[in-house]
């Protein structure tokens, strides 16, 4: 399995959902998969991470 952390800057006033999907758009990018197990997610006020685990297959 491999772990990776993924940050991005966003403004401020940028919503939630809004800033899941593109952090999930990069996740499965990076992962080349479907699906990933989200680790950790943390939003702060002008940045997001997830940290997720590309499953095993």
């Amino acid at each position: 399995m491999r772990t990776i952390k993924i940050k991005l800057p966003f403004k401020s006033g940028t919503k939630i959902k809004d800033r899941n999907s593109k952090l999930n758009t990069w996740a499965k990018a990076m992962t080349k998969r479907g699906s990933v197990n989200i680790l950790e997610e943390k939003h702060l006020d002008k940045m997001s991470y997830i940290v997720v685990e590309n499953p095993k297959k």
